[in-house]
């Protein structure tokens, strides 16, 4: 038997969910190793303690400002799928259309956000360099470019260009780090983000162009307005919620703690969250392959147990790794060697990061078959979260509503340090743990939440 013919049967025998994992997670190992390279060896040797951190502050902020497109790219993955299912290509060439007048707009609106708050962002992130502003301008537009192009990407289950993006992106940002840090400094960061998003512009238009140059015209989806509306609003409450805890946990340490603080929440961050690349290429897959299967009426109880079951070995065994060789990994270069002190509170951000992993592979694979009872949980937690976090920094606003012998006892706790930062994000995963488990049950036993699986299957059905 030919090689050929003997892949064909292994991706008969995995299915398309670990066939499409399997050949991301070995092709885009290259990307995760230039990643790595950039973000741990090669960013704290070149920027000031001060610029690297406010990388993950930045990069946060984008995100979070950009949430209306993420939240329509997420509705454009479901729908996208869908329509690709039932083979409605006219619907997708017309959705895509919508998508990027939708992206101008926020763009623009981005722009107009970061020209309004720049003098308080600069303040309170310690920006210097008069480069910064336009380089965060372009970073704010190509946030709301990416996401779009890469949930097209996805929803049309182009997984061949999601692989080479994987790889030709990062070296693209890497290659123009090492020419534009060591002169520009954070800016130089910027740019090449910015040019990494046109990349995945570039050949994703030209991708989906392609791969709807011989399909019918333009064909109006307005009649699937009410359904989209119906799932656009529970997403935008978890995307909204998730993306300002994601901003306002490193922006409370570069806010309120030293530079070296930020600094080392930077490093720890990015040290243990390593395990957890590896499932990024599975929560990509998971969305388009258990939406396809459930706009179809199969089953997927399956996926789920599967991606879950992944998903907690490699989390697992990622925070004992990476729990027991910080120490010795961060004494290992002279650039990292500050950070020891710090390394002991790497397994405290493994747990947090598990927790939140396992967390979104559940919240794929729920999106995808238009359940949404857990949103409110984790918005609430998430919300919550961030009230107690940055307003313990800031409740000296209510000094003058106190008695001076209250506040000094109110103001001696908690001990504001990283410490308490990292305490604060533990214990916040842990109750959201805690409260998803019982949905988690639900789930992997198919049983209905909430009382509307039944219907919403049945309105998938009709839509399809």
């Amino acid at each position: 038997m030919r090689l050929g013919g003997r892949l064909q049967i292994l991706r008969e025998r995995m299915g398309p969910l670990w066939w499409h994992t399997a050949i991301l997670l070995v092709v885009g190992r290259l990307g995760d190793v230039v990643n790595l390279y950039t973000g741990f060896f090669f960013l704290p040797g070149a920027l000031s303690v001060g610029d690297l951190g406010a990388v993950d502050p930045i990069n946060r902020l984008a995100v979070f400002g950009a949430v209306p497109i993420s939240v329509l790219s997420i509705v454009a993955a479901k729908y996208l799928s869908a329509y690709h299912a039932v083979g409605a290509y006219g619907k997708i060439r017309c959705f895509f259309g919508d998508l990027r007048k939708v992206a101008l707009v926020c763009s623009l609106l981005m722009v107009a956000f970061i020209s309004a708050s720049y003098p308080g962002l600069r303040l309170r992130l310690r920006l210097d360099s008069p480069y910064v502003f336009p380089a965060l301008c372009g970073f704010a537009v190509a946030a709301c470019w990416q996401p779009m192009i890469a949930m097209m990407i996805q929803g049309t289950q182009r997984f061949r260009t999601v692989t080479f993006l994987s790889v030709a992106d990062p070296l693209l940002r890497l290659g123009i780090c090492v020419v534009a840090v060591p002169r520009l400094g954070l800016t130089g960061y910027l740019v090449a983000a910015i040019a990494g998003a046109g990349l995945h512009y570039v050949t994703g238009r030209r991708v989906l162009r392609r791969f709807l140059g011989a399909t019918a015209d333009w064909s109006s989806y307005r009649g699937d307005w009410p359904d989209m509306a119906r799932y656009a609003a529970p997403v935008a409450v978890y995307v909204g919620a998730c993306s300002l805890q994601a901003f306002v946990e490193p922006f409370t340490v570069k806010h309120f703690l030293a530079p070296e603080d930020a600094a080392a929440f930077y490093m720890t961050w990015r040290y243990a969250d390593m395990p957890t690349l590896l499932l990024s290429v599975l929560n990509f897959v998971l969305l388009p392959v258990v939406s396809f299967r459930h706009e179809q009426g199969g089953g997927t109880q399956a996926y789920l147990r599967q991606a879950l079951t992944a998903a907690l070995a490699v989390c697992l065994v990622g925070a004992l790794v990476m729990g027991l060789t910080a120490p010795w990994v961060f004494g290992l270069r002279a650039a990292w060697r500050p950070f020891v002190p710090y390394a002991d509170r790497v397994w405290q951000l493994c747990v947090i990061l598990s927790i939140q992993t396992l967390m979104m592979v559940f919240a794929t694979h729920q999106m995808a078959c238009r359940r949404f009872g857990f949103v409110w949980t984790v918005a609430l937690v998430a919300v919550l979260e961030s009230a107690v976090l940055y307003g313990s920094f800031v409740w000296s606003a209510f000094q003058h509503f106190l008695p001076a012998d209250w506040w000094d006892t109110v103001n001696e706790w908690p001990p504001r340090d990283f410490d308490y930062v990292i305490h604060v994000m533990m214990g916040f995963r842990l109750l959201l743990a805690a409260l998803l488990i019982p949905t988690v049950i639900r789930a992997l036993r198919g049983q209905a939440e909430d009382g509307v699986w039944a219907e919403q299957k049945k309105t998938a059905r009709e839509m399809a």
